[in-house]
């Protein structure tokens, strides 16, 4: 899978979302994000890349999800 198609899947929020598929996390919950999380970081480091991070978009979402 290309880098480019990895991002397109992989580009979330953390609450509920009408945009489609590949876009929240809000109803799989924390823990499948992260692990969704871990295979975007992974893939980029194996790529070469170093200090790969995540931001929150909006923290008080993040907060109150399980």
């Amino acid at each position: 899978m290309a880098a480019k198609e990895i991002v397109k899947n992989f580009t979330h929020e953390t609450q509920s979302s009408s945009e489609g598929d590949y876009t929240t996390f809000y109803e799989e919950g924390l823990a499948y994000m992260y692990s969704e999380l871990e295979k975007v970081k992974i893939y980029y480091t194996s790529a070469g890349y170093t200090n790969v991070t995540f931001a929150v978009h909006h923290l008080a979402s993040l907060m109150s999800m399980k």
